[in-house]
């Protein structure tokens, strides 16, 4: 059974790591359309750009702020 339990964590942990990995690239995502948004391009032109809805466009704008990497000076409206 040690080897079942052996692969259980590594699994876990190679699921720990995915989810990590994809909210770095969401606040990544999310810091460049606010870039954009502060150029002065509209967020209905980004999520028609990115085929997603307005709201998954703040979503990721928050993920960049909640990671800390969003621009000085920003605006989501």
């Amino acid at each position: 059974m040690t080897g079942i339990r052996t692969a259980n964590a590594a699994l876990e942990e190679a699921k720990a790591r995915a989810k990590q990995l994809i909210a770095d690239a969401q606040a990544e995502l999310g810091r460049e359309i606010l870039l954009a948004r502060a150029g002065g391009v509209e967020q209905k032109d980004i999520a028609t750009e990115l085929k997603i809805t307005r709201e998954q466009v703040r979503r990721f704008q928050v993920a960049a702020r909640n990671a800390g990497i969003a621009p000085s000076e920003s605006s989501d409206s």
